[in-house]
């Protein structure tokens, strides 16, 4: 399932934290693979005129369009994890959908224990 759930936050007037709105595109959606390097983008769109999901005047929509010339019999693509980069473990969040090999995440793990704060985080603490 979690291979087609595709999320987005709402932002509501006067509210701080948003809560994570889940939705799975219809059937030409996931029949969209991804890619690296995408030939397309598809993106959720919400019209919700009095900014309430429970409103029965909102509706959703999915929003595809191409960035690239297609050529016939050429399949489309775009990319599931749209600006996420290695910074913000895109590899792992792409394993739903391809197998990644134990050794990625020992390589990622030894990468987060050596990793060396820019500051001292009991000094700040102290000073505040």
């Amino acid at each position: 399932m979690w291979r087609h759930v595709g999320s987005y936050r709402l932002v509501k007037p006067g509210v701080m934290d948003e809560e994570p709105t889940f939705y799975i595109t219809d059937e030409v959606g996931n029949a969209i693979s991804h890619s690296d390097t995408p030939n397309s983008k598809l993106a959720p769109l919400i019209y919700s005129p009095n900014c309430e999901l429970e409103d029965p005047k909102t509706m959703t929509y999915s929003v595809f369009w191409v960035t690239e010339e297609v050529k016939k019999e050429n399949y489309l693509y775009r990319d599931y994890l749209n600006g996420a980069t290695e910074q913000e473990w895109r590899s792992s969040r792409l394993q739903p959908w391809f197998n990644l090999y134990e050794e990625y995440f020992e390589a990622e793990y030894k990468k987060f224990n050596n990793l060396a704060l820019p500051f001292d985080a009991l000094e700040m603490h102290e000073k505040f």
